[in-house]
């Protein structure tokens, strides 16, 4: 704990690294060309189209397959970076995206890590993940990349609370990382799995990370680790319904 204020430090730092970023991505490279070219095209009221000719120029390919924005990316990045036409930039405006998807990723690294681990600060992992020079980057440039990982930390961490409406959920976060990026359908696989084994194990305790945590900390002769036991009012529950059958 007397280390915290150097770990908030480090995320401050790193959502100024962030913000450096955009400032610093001053045109775009890859395939955010291809992207900033579609949202032009969907402001300039032509639709959901790469404009075929621009499209060829910057990425030679065969004319049966120009002009397919879907060919490259899921539409929802483009979708979202339509609602920021600040100076009718399609290029600074998928930076927006990109930068308030690295911000609200920090914010669910620090909650998932609440959640989950016991005798660990959260805000060490929130540090680790802020201080990351690639992850500032790519929140930065406006690749679909960072929106991509927070979509997948929403899904774990909707997940992690383990109830009927958060599984919902989980797979709702699933679905938008895979309209971001195709490569998220791993993703989608990996929660139903997860699911089916949660069913058929069984609903554990809500909650019993913290509650652990909360316990450890009013009481710092208990640990976890040195073997000491812990009760939920689930367990709880199932040994007073065997009392009252027997």
């Amino acid at each position: 704990m007397r280390l915290r204020p150097v770990w908030i430090g480090l995320v401050v730092l790193g959502v100024a690294a962030r913000v450096f970023a955009v400032l610093a991505n001053d045109a775009p490279h890859g395939d955010v060309h291809l992207d900033a070219l579609t949202l032009g095209a969907l402001w300039d009221g032509r639709g959901f189209t790469t404009p075929l000719e621009r499209s060829i120029e910057l990425y030679p390919r065969e004319a049966a397959g120009g002009g397919y924005p879907l060919d490259q990316h899921p539409p929802l990045s483009i979708v979202l970076a339509a609602a920021f036409p600040i100076g009718g930039d399609p290029y600074f405006a998928l930076q927006v995206v990109s930068l308030l998807a690295g911000i609200v990723g920090l914010v669910l690294v620090h909650r998932l890590a609440g959640r989950i681990l016991v005798d660990v600060d959260p805000w060490i992992p929130t540090a680790l993940v802020a201080a990351s020079f690639a992850l500032a980057d790519f929140a930065g440039n406006g690749s679909v990349y960072t929106l991509h990982g927070t979509l997948t930390l929403a899904a774990v961490a909707a997940l992690a609370r383990r109830t009927v409406r958060a599984s919902l959920l989980a797979g709702a976060f699933a679905g938008l990382a895979y309209l971001t990026n195709y490569q998220a359908l791993p993703l989608v696989a990996a929660l139903a799995i997860v699911l089916v084994l949660s069913s058929v194990r069984g609903s554990p305790c809500r909650g019993r990370g913290s509650d652990v945590r909360r316990r450890s900390r009013s009481d710092s002769s208990w640990s976890p680790r040195r073997g000491g036991s812990e009760t939920c009012s689930c367990s709880a529950n199932r040994r007073s319904r065997s009392t009252r059958s027997t």
